[in-house]
């Protein structure tokens, strides 16, 4: 005599796949909230962080050095001149210690920035006979933070990038 199997509910559960209850799908959704709310909580307090840690454009002033004194500098150097002339985007600063030429970004040719006469501080590197200004303040409390200079004509270009050859 041969003995048929029954379907044990071990066998049957194989052979018909589960769907998920109505709580299963509830418990779902409601993770993946709670996962999207943990992650835009982390996202927001690590914004206001990176915000408040962050240096503000009135916290970055140094004291004035004399122009005479930029070729020994390397780091961050903060002039006071009068601007006696105006090349584009450069300026060319006077301390009574001597003269140098201060480059203000792609944003000084709008030619807003600065005026033959005034005399402002201007704070930034001084490479290769020249202070790229980063900062640029006018009057006291007014300071405009300037856009990085572009790369010098000597710089090689970054890997994969196109360039006229």
């Amino acid at each position: 005599m041969i003995e048929t199997m029954k379907p044990t509910p071990a066998t049957h559960a194989l052979a018909e796949p589960k769907t998920p209850g109505r709580a299963a799908k509830r418990r779902i959704v409601t993770r993946g909230a709670s996962i999207g709310a943990l992650l835009l909580v982390g996202a927001l307090g690590g914004g206001a962080v990176v915000a408040m840690t962050r240096p503000c454009v009135e916290t970055a002033p140094l004291a004035p050095v004399a122009i005479t004194s930029l070729a020994f500098s390397d780091g961050p150097v903060t002039i006071r001149g009068r601007v006696v002339e105006i090349f584009g985007h450069d300026a060319i600063v006077t301390d009574g210690t001597g003269r140098t030429m201060v480059d203000l970004g792609p944003r000084g040719d709008r030619g807003d920035l600065v005026s033959v006469g005034v005399e402002p501080l201007f704070q930034g590197r001084f490479d290769h006979g020249v202070l790229h200004a980063t900062f640029l303040q006018t009057s006291p409390g007014h300071v405009i933070a300037l856009a990085p200079p572009p790369p010098s004509p000597g710089t090689p270009e970054p890997q994969g990038a196109p360039g006229l050859h």
